[in-house]
């Protein structure tokens, strides 16, 4: 994609079971090596407590940090738009025609005879199941990228291509240059979040073509391609940069109890503790020099 954003700092931390055991383990051997390293500074039980309450809580932390800076960074730099307007307002794809900047995208749709599985809000609006269709996609009358299968909404409410394709339109506020993005989902609705795969096919303003397959697996690679991926309702759920943590469903334990709660009870916990140790430590030499 000719636009792009870099992305900083570290590479993407995976949300498996066992990775979430080790930032557990790893918060416990830090806390050891703290307790190691400050000898006899670090005694208190309070401290050792609020260290390790610390030290869990550093890497979500550093993750949300992380994504909302990039997401900062990219509204900043890109005004992102819907091309097609539906009753007058910008919405998701809606229509087989449709004429952009001057140029003319259309879906030439190739019937399969194939029925998509019932969807939940086919079945609560009493839709019929979506066909599955070959899309062909043509710019001014020529056929570009491959034909993919999409599965056509069944729905009376919502867009003919809604979380399967959309146009849109992309403006580099730096260079004060726009782009049309074509943003279309590869992989069914059956599919792995970790295996969804997208094309985002590129029309510079002086009509260059360019095609890029971005995987959920990589996206780290490409913070612009999520942000599209994500404004255009084709990745099914919203997704992160990195990691999906802000993404989550928000709870009383999450985020509020960890891992907001817990790094605040760790610096309260950590000066308490220092407080009660230096106190101890005069304690015990007033002691000392009245016994002389």
């Amino acid at each position: 994609m000719p636009f792009s954003v870099p992305h900083p700092f570290f590479r993407d931390s995976a949300n498996t079971a066992a990775e979430r055991r080790n930032r557990v383990c790893g918060a416990y051997r830090v806390t050891v090596w703290l307790t190691e390293k400050g000898g006899s500074k670090v005694k208190h039980p309070l401290t050792l407590f609020g260290l390790f309450c610390l030290a869990i809580s550093i890497v979500p932390l550093f993750l949300m940090a992380r994504e909302t800076y990039i997401n900062n960074l990219l509204f900043g730099r890109y005004d992102i738009a819907h091309a097609y307007k539906g009753d007058g307002f910008p919405s998701v794809l809606d229509t087989q025609k449709i004429e952009v900047n001057g140029f003319t995208i259309e879906t030439r749709e190739k019937p399969t005879g194939r029925k998509a599985p019932e969807a939940w809000w086919n079945t609560e609006e009493n839709g019929e199941a979506d066909d599955i269709v070959k899309l062909q996609l043509l710019v001014n009358g020529k056929e570009i990228s491959s034909a993919d299968e999409i599965a056509l909404s069944g729905s009376d409410s919502g867009s003919r291509y809604w979380s399967w394709l959309d146009v849109l339109l992309v403006k580099d506020k730096k260079n004060d240059e726009e782009q049309i993005t074509i943003v279309q989902r590869l992989s069914d609705d059956s599919v792995m979040q970790e295996n969804y795969r997208w094309k985002i096919i590129s029309i510079a303003e002086d009509g260059e073509l360019s095609e890029e397959e971005i995987q959920y697996r990589t996206r780290s690679e490409n913070p612009l391609a999520v942000r599209l991926i994500n404004f255009s309702e084709t990745g099914l759920i919203s997704m992160g940069y990195y990691s999906d943590l802000l993404h989550y469903y928000p709870s009383l334990f999450y985020p509020v109890l960890y891992p907001f709660g817990t790094a605040a009870f760790g610096v309260i916990f950590v000066l308490l503790g220092f407080f009660l140790q230096r106190r101890k430590k005069r304690n015990a030499a007033a002691a000392s020099r009245a016994l002389l």
